[in-house]
């Protein structure tokens, strides 16, 4: 008699010929043997001494021909209700070769393992970890599809639209034809004809679309919670079904595989989850394991870890404490050490923009840097992108403020994947689901409340029988992580991190402050403009004190700006005496010698008043020197003095020779004097434009410039000294007169020594 190996074969190679009639034969007899017949081991059957297979690869074997089994089935079914027996007879093929493998098998779980639920119920934790492990590895093939299926769902809605897509497309197919399977062999193990109906085909579809139910904070980091809850969705459809169509459950058996398939579910998903998401320098998700990343991501994972425990220890916080609305648990830590990061990323925004490195950025690059400090500030949903960190490092990782932002970066990047990642861990987070107390809390969790509601239901509609499963599985979950020390997600990711080398100090000098170098070139071009204008004008005075000499020593008259300009001091004096006295019929010569016989009697009327004799000697100075530096008041006093007296020298008869009173001096010698006082207008010009100089401090010096002005007699060094001297004894800062007297001595006193030295 043909087996059913045979009989597909056959099939196929009908179907493959078009003989539409043969293939529609073989597949009904496909269908009568495959209902009649119980699956035949081809393989030697183990002998009674041949120890069974308790491997976790023997686990994972029989995963895999469990999941092909259950996909075979699932096509099988689904011929039935699409009427294609190829299909069907395929489907039925694929389902028979499977469950022969899975006969054939030697494998067994170990001893005591033989359910979570129940090991947690009886207090067996180590049990309960057993079942947990074999579970995980006997449910992984099949729950891959409902992986690939949430990561696609999330990548779709984020970073790759196409082939998340297509992946979330392709895992729900794979989905509901598992589910369908499953339908179909729950209903045998029920003893209920196994022929697919519409509502195996919608419990089907059902199973298969939860894997794409949106859960908040999803993404490309898979969440846990998602797929514990979905395995245990799909499974309390699976049994609902069968129940509908007359399959008798227990409570018990309700809750503990249920309960089984979310925590197997959930612990799969979680090794999926860190085999592949992660965070690199940059904060972005990669798919990658930890190893592969930087060294900077596990140091500032460090500094992070340390920070958390500093805080926690300094405010009292309870790091075990994973209640959501607690004001001194975890999560309050977690929001401390927040606030602590995004402080020193302000701190060194603000170093940069007090130095004006910000100002300096194009706006383009403002609009970057804008953009990395808000991702910086994300809570959960966003870190510092690697497109801005590295605009960032390209901009500042040459300056101490830039390193350090950057490592601020760095640890709000690990804060924020610490925040994302929740609270809650270990196997509570699972059996926590069950527990049938509603949760009371600040924080929002959509898939919690739903799930509270739902067992708070239970409970209810068994009268309280429910409970004799769900306490023990919340209590008993609660004991493993007590043990474990799992249950709080941040303190365990103190624990792990923190023995590790933190970031590095900075090593780069500070950023150049931009606006104090601005300050100090506009300082140095006003000192320059400044510098150079005093030079000028003192050029300006020499060429003028050079000129008058040269008028007053060849007789010839003074400038007296009557076209507008600028009169000198001895022009003053010719006007003066002209708008007093009306015009003089006067060579330049004999006017100034009339003029010196004004100031002669004068000094004799006024030798009482030091005040007028220097207004007088400064004039006479001017004479030899052919500046006056000191021309207003004494200028005004001599020019009133002059024309005053005028009328008496005017009717005079007596000629005097027309040379000034006091003997002209050589040229050479008269512009060496000359060009002495265009260097003591200098210095008093830097006195005048000093902001720091006092009032009073300003009037001696302009006391001590007067003096230093007038004729110093024969010992020059002498009498400077000596008005120094004076200046020094006046001054609230006596440091000015070094500064501003001290080298109109100093060239003096060189002069004189190299006078004695040529005279030798």
């Amino acid at each position: 008699m043909a087996d059913i190996e045979q009989l597909s074969r056959a099939f196929m190679a009908a179907d493959k010929a078009g003989d539409t009639e043969a293939a529609t034969l073989l597949a009904q007899a496909i269908r009568d043997l495959s209902t009649s017949q119980a699956p035949q081991d081809k393989s030697p059957a183990p002998t009674q001494a041949e120890a069974p297979d308790t491997s976790i690869l023997g686990a994972l074997g029989q995963g895999v021909d469990q999941s092909g089994a259950m996909v075979g089935k699932g096509i099988q079914s689904a011929g039935e209700f699409a009427g294609v027996d190829a299909i069907e007879a395929y489907g039925a093929e694929m389902a028979q070769r499977n469950e022969a493998q899975l006969a054939a098998s030697n494998y067994q779980r170990p001893e005591g393992a033989d359910g979570i639920i129940k090991n947690l119920k009886e207090g067996e934790f180590a049990n309960a970890g057993n079942s947990l492990l074999y579970g995980a590895a006997e449910a992984t093939p099949q729950v891959a599809g409902g992986v690939v299926a949430s990561v696609g769902a999330g990548l779709a809605a984020t970073s790759a639209p196409i082939l998340g897509t297509a992946a979330a497309i392709g895992g729900t197919i794979y989905g509901t034809i598992n589910a369908l399977g499953q339908v179909r062999d729950e209903k045998e193990q029920q003893e209920l004809d196994p022929t697919a109906t519409g509502a195996d085909l919608a419990t089907a579809v059902a199973s298969g679309l939860v894997e794409l139910l949106p859960i908040k904070g999803g993404g490309a980091t898979l969440k846990v919670m998602r797929e514990a809850g979905q395995e245990g969705v799909q499974e309390g459809l699976i049994i609902g079904n069968s129940m509908v169509q007359g399959g008798e459950y227990v409570p018990q058996e309700v809750f503990e595989r249920v309960g089984d398939a979310a925590i197997t579910g959930g612990a799969i998903a979680k090794g999926v989850n860190i085999g592949i998401s992660t965070v690199n320098k940059a904060g972005e998700v990669v798919l990658r394991p930890k190893e592969d990343l930087d060294p900077e991501t596990t140091q500032a994972a460090s500094d992070v870890s340390t920070l958390l425990q500093r805080v926690a220890d300094e405010n009292g916080y309870n790091l075990k404490d994973i209640d959501a609305s607690s004001k001194k648990g975890a999560k309050q830590a977690l929001e401390s050490a927040r606030g602590s990061l995004l402080k020193e990323v302000d701190t060194q925004v603000i170093a940069l923009r007090e130095k004006g490195q910000i100002k300096a950025l194009s706006p383009e690059d403002k609009a970057f840097f804008k953009q990395a400090i808000r991702e910086s500030n994300g809570k959960v949903g966003t870190t510092v992108t690697k497109e801005n960190f590295d605009f960032m490092k390209d901009r500042f990782g040459q300056t101490e403020e830039g390193q350090r932002l950057l490592n601020a970066f760095r640890r709000t990047n690990v804060i924020t994947e610490v925040q994302a990642d929740g609270l809650k861990g270990g196997v509570s987070q699972f059996t926590d689901a069950f527990n049938p107390l509603p949760k009371i809390g600040s924080s929002y969790n959509p898939a919690g409340m739903i799930a509270g509601n739902i067992n708070t239901g239970a409970a209810l509609a068994t009268g309280g029988a429910s409970l004799a499963a769900q306490i023990p599985l919340v209590v008993g979950g609660r004991a493993i992580d007590a043990v474990t020390g799992r249950r709080s997600k941040v303190n365990r990711f103190i624990k792990k991190n923190r023995k590790g080398d933190g970031l590095a100090d900075p090593t780069a000098p500070a950023a150049r402050d931009l606006k104090q170098e601005a300050k100090d070139r506009r300082a140095a071009e006003d000192a320059l403009r400044k510098q150079q204008s005093a030079e000028k004008r003192a050029q300006e005075a020499e060429a003028t004190a050079a000129t008058n000499i040269r008028l007053y020593n060849n007789g010839l008259p003074p400038i007296r700006g009557k076209d507008g300009g600028t009169p000198a001091p001895r022009g003053v004096v010719f006007n003066s005496v002209e708008e007093n006295n009306g015009a003089q019929n006067l060579t330049a010569a004999e006017f100034d010698s009339k003029i010196q016989q004004a100031l002669e009697l004068a000094k004799d009327r006024f030798s009482s008043s030091p005040e007028t004799l220097a207004s007088i000697e400064a004039y006479e100075a001017h004479l030899r020197t052919g500046s006056m530096r000191t021309k207003g008041k004494p200028l005004n006093e001599v020019a009133a003095l002059v024309s005053s007296i005028w009328p008496e020298v005017a009717s005079s008869s007596a000629q005097t020779p027309a040379t000034p009173a006091q003997p002209r001096l050589p040229i050479e010698r008269q512009l060496g004097k000359n060009s002495n006082q265009a260097y003591l207008a200098t210095l008093r010009d830097k006195m005048d434009n000093d902001t720091s100089v006092l009032a009073g401090d300003r009037a001696t010096l302009g006391d001590a410039f007067d003096s230093m002005a007038l004729n110093l007699s024969k010992n020059p060094v002498a009498s400077l000294k000596a008005i120094i001297n004076r200046a020094e004894a006046n001054l609230m800062k006596p440091n000015l007169s070094k500064k501003y007297l001290q080298p109109y001595l100093d060239r003096v006193d060189e002069q004189q020594k190299t006078k004695e030295a040529n005279s030798e």
